[in-house]
């Protein structure tokens, strides 16, 4: 019975360790969805202050950059993370689905593990009425 109640909340551990991984994996896919447009912005950001200003800073804490050279690598670094973008969210939505799969293989072993303790439960009340049932017979 203990190595029963042992195997049952390792599954239990397992199926809260793979709802975890999943919820981690959506925060983590909606940040990388989000970096797409932060760094898009960020882009426009310069190009607007070049055309506007003649001068530029950074977009995020207004540093100015010495010479143009620096905004242009700046951007060329923030286009480059924003090609990288799709590869990484089709592997993000990749990591999920597995994780999902996992996680309904662990509810359904869990659901099974109760059921088996469940008709366990039922095997040893029957066990017990029939051996009060044997005892009832031997002395009559």
């Amino acid at each position: 019975m203990e190595e029963d109640e042992n195997s049952e909340r390792t599954l239990e551990l397992a199926l809260n360790a793979a709802k975890r991984e999943i919820d981690e994996a959506r925060e983590e896919l909606s940040r990388k969805e989000a970096n797409k447009f932060t760094y898009e912005e960020f882009i426009n950001k310069i190009d607007r202050m070049m055309e506007k200003q003649g001068r530029t800073a950074c977009p995020t804490c207004n540093r100015a950059f010495e010479d143009e050279s620096e905004a242009r690598d700046l951007q060329t670094d923030l286009r480059e993370m924003v090609r990288k973008i799709p590869d990484r969210v089709k592997a993000i939505k990749e990591r999920i689905t597995g994780c999902e799969r996992r996680q309904e293989r662990f509810v359904e072993l869990y659901s099974r593990a109760q059921h088996f303790e469940e008709m366990r439960s039922q095997v040893e009340s029957m066990k017990k009425t029939l051996d009060k049932t044997n005892q009832v017979g031997l002395y009559s």
